[in-house]
């Protein structure tokens, strides 16, 4: 991943402002965060899949920011 798409994957975490792990389970959320990264991004084949796993590395790496509102998952 280039720096430039980390970069869009933490601003939209944060525009989300929900849980990696609530991102992951919810599937309109997880397809709606996706849908802004490739356009935002430019990269049309980028898959869901792929996007998520690097939120995941991304989080266990502590390389996201935090949240403003913690929420319980449902």
């Amino acid at each position: 991943m280039t720096p430039e798409i980390r970069a869009c994957l933490c601003a939209l975490y944060t525009k989300f402002d929900r849980p990696v792990d609530a991102l992951v389970v919810d599937h309109q959320q997880r397809d709606r965060f996706a849908a802004e990264v490739r356009e935002r991004t430019g990269i049309g084949d980028f898959s869901t899949d792929a996007i998520m796993r690097e939120l995941l590395r991304l989080r266990k790496a502590g390389g996201l920011p935090r949240l403003r509102h913690r929420r319980a998952m449902r």
